[in-house]
Parts: C-alpha cells; sequence; structure tokens
C-alpha cells in the first residue's frame, strides 16, 4: 500500500489554477490567461501588457530611480511572477493594493494608472470557483427563477439604493450583453448569480439574489471542496499500487486564485500505509514528501529543499 496525503493551506500554485483542458469547454472568446484576468482584481495577472488604459507606458517595478518612488510595501512575494525584476513593467495588482492592475507610469503629472487588462471569456462553463469569467448562456437560477436583466437598477435586500454595476464588471464588457444571463459581477466567492424577482415585494427595484447551476470547465470523476479553517485543510486518498500502474494523476486548483500567494500543497509518497508526518517519513526513510507553492518548491522530506 502506498499513501498519497494532501495537506493543504487551500492549494497549489497559480499556474494550475489556470492549467484546464480547454478542449472540454465549449468554443470561447478570451481563454488565454495570459491576456486577461480570472478576477476582478486581477492579482494573478501575469501578462505582458506595459501601457495603461491611456496608452501611457508603464515603468519598470524594480528601477533603483523611479519617478514615483516605489512604494516600500510592494513586496517581491506579492507579484505572482515571484519577484518585482521578474514583473518587468508589466502591469500588476501586488498584494491587490488597488481594484485592477495596474503600474507607475514615466510621467509626473500621473504617477499611476490603470491598465486595460480584460477578463477571460468562458462561454460553457466556469474556470474558477467564483466564475468572474463566466459568460454562458444560463439565465435562470438554481430554484429555476428567470434572471432579470443587468441594465435594470437592482436594490438588493437591505440596500436604500438602487444600483447597476458598470460595463467594465463583465467579461463581455457590457451590460446589455449580458442580457438577463449569470454573470458574477461583484466577484462573490459563492459564484455566477443573477437578480430575481421576490414573491410578494412591493418595491420593484428590490430583488434577491440566487445562485445558478454552472459547470466547471475541468470537472473530474472525484473531485472534494474545502473550505479554509483555523488550522490546515487536510485530505488523505490511500491506493495500492502494483505493476499495473504506470501513471497516476491528481489535480488540486484554488477556489479562488487571488489567494495564491498565501497557499500551498504538500504531497506524501510512502511506503507505508501508516499516517505520517514530515518528521517521521524522513526518520523512516519511508517515501518522500513535496510541497508546491508559487515561492517555493521542492522536497522537504527525504531530501532537501
Amino acid at each position: 500500500m502506498r499513501r498519497f496525503e494532501v495537506k493543504t493551506l487551500i492549494a497549489l500554485i497559480l499556474y494550475a489554477v489556470l492549467l484546464v483542458n480547454i478542449s472540454a469547454a465549449e468554443k470561447a472568446n478570451f481563454t488565454d490567461a495570459r491576456k486577461c484576468r480570472v478576477t476582478h482584481a486581477g492579482t494573478e495577472y501575469t501578462g505582458s501588457i506595459s501601457k495603461t488604459a491611456s496608452g501611457i507606458r508603464c515603468q519598470f517595478w524594480e528601477k533603483k530611480y523611479t519617478t514615483p518612488e516605489i512604494s516600500q510595501g510592494t513586496e517581491d512575494k506579492l507579484f505572482p511572477d515571484g519577484s518585482k525584476s521578474l514583473a518587468k513593467n508589466w502591469c500588476r495588482n501586488p498584494g491587490g493594493q488597488q481594484d485592477e492592475p495596474w503600474c507607475y507610469t514615466r510621467q509626473k503629472k500621473l504617477t499611476e494608472d490603470y491598465c486595460d487588462v480584460p477578463l477571460c471569456i468562458y462561454h460553457g462553463c466556469r474556470l474558477t470557483g467564483p466564475g468572474v469569467e463566466y459568460a454562458g448562456k444560463v439565465d435562470r437560477s438554481s430554484s429555476e427563477q428567470e434572471c432579470r436583466p443587468w441594465t435594470d437598477r437592482h436594490k438588493d435586500i437591505g440596500a436604500k439604493k438602487a444600483y447597476r454595476f458598470p460595463n467594465s464588471a463583465f467579461p463581455e464588457r457590457s451590460r446589455r450583453k449580458a442580457k438577463r444571463r449569470c454573470r458574477n459581477p461583484d466577484g462573490d466567492p459563492g459564484g455566477p448569480w443573477c437578480y430575481v424577482e421576490e414573491e410578494e415585494e412591493e418595491d420593484e427595484e428590490r430583488l434577491e439574489r440566487e445562485y445558478c447551476d454552472v459547470p466547471f470547465c475541468d470537472e473530474k470523476d472525484c473531485m472534494v471542496y474545502t473550505t479554509e479553517g483555523a488550522g490546515r485543510v487536510m485530505h488523505s486518498h490511500w491506493t495500492a499500487l502494483d505493476d499495473t500502474y504506470r501513471n497516476i494523476s491528481l489535480a488540486v486548483k484554488l477556489w479562488r486564485p487571488e489567494e495564491w500567494h498565501r497557499v500551498r500543497l504538500h504531497l506524501a509518497l510512502s511506503v507505508l500505509a501508516v499516517p505520517s508526518s514530515e518528521s517521521q517519513i524522513q526518520e523512516w526513510q519511508a517515501g518522500v514528501e513535496l510541497i508546491l507553492s508559487n515561492t517555493k518548491s521542492g522536497i522537504v522530506a527525504g531530501g532537501k529543499v
């Protein structure tokens, strides 16, 4: 018996979030994650756009004598590239400091500005848990109620004023094109949703939110979802291996891609069918434990990182 133990602080590196079987999805307009973002804040964006939305060239993040001076709080670990140097002068949102990817400019009058990094578009499914990138045709909530048009002004229960999301919050970049279909314009971690009419509600502007049933692009035969707790989130899977096993595949990804900078995956491979810690594996020389994260990867038991 060999043991496969997955210990997560919710799981895996940035690129694993974006590596999916695109052929499993219907044809989509914009699925190259290097050219678009899958969250509103875009903290996971690793593309090479280097101009602001107004066409101004971006400053290098690590240039020693920048105008303006780069914030001291902008640390290397906050960049999905791994450092300011590797991020070059590309648009980023280190640590989620702003609402969208941005950069320092090379002009004194406009020291920093947002970049025009579009949301990714997936038509037949959602890639991430929140599904901000979903742009499909589902137009009914999970309870089979008809969704309301996004062009209408809506008032959440308990809200004082009616509200309408900006066009930029939709993958189509248009409330009109989004029609009455399920979307996630505010990044709700629960997934794509829509407004539905609440029964016996006198105020026509006051509506209720409901989630929608939107499938994942990479649904597996066996899937386990975890939520963040006070300590480590841990799952174990045991399987017997013999000469008939040539390859074993294990896929783990983040529900929320913006959490990439503070999570990691531990994978323990042991020849003993006994629950064991990293130190025990090292002492017994019974296998190896691997760690994968955006900042450090390597062997932590049975070897050195």
